[in-house]
């Protein structure tokens, strides 16, 4: 890996492996950790370079073996982000399927094809709530 300052606050590194063809940008936004452990906010990426953002106090990544994250990868202890539902109800009453929404932090098995009567069970029993969906 090869460092180049640009002297505006980033740095440039050439990588020693060719990234493939679907990773351009795959790390945009995320973080490379650098070999003595120090993280930079990655701007861009190629297939064989990589720009990230100094740190403030103007350190560029250290020559060695680097990590980068992708800023869509989730570590121990995150929280994954809630789905927008706000268009679901909408989209699948069409096809005549009610959607149920839940906030417990228990696992609710799949069930297909459930009657209305077998959907109120399910909900009841799983969430320790009152239903207050209409059913058809």
């Amino acid at each position: 890996m090869e460092v180049t300052d640009l002297l505006d606050g980033r740095s440039r590194l050439l990588l020693a492996n060719t990234l493939p063809a679907e990773d351009v940008d795959r790390f945009e936004n995320g973080e490379l950790v650098d070999s003595t452990g120090v993280c930079f906010p990655i701007e861009s990426n190629t297939q064989t370079e990589v720009v990230v953002h100094n740190q403030p106090s103007g350190t560029i990544p250290s020559l060695g073996l680097a990590e980068m994250w992708d800023d869509d990868y989730l570590r121990n202890g995150d929280e994954v982000p809630e789905p927008d539902l706000s268009q679901v109800g909408y989209a699948m009453a069409e096809a005549f399927i009610d959607v149920y929404y839940a906030v417990d932090d228990g696992l609710v098995p799949f069930q297909a094809n459930l009657t209305s009567r077998e959907a109120e069970t399910l909900v009841g029993n799983q969430w320790g709530r009152v239903l207050t969906a209409s059913l058809r």
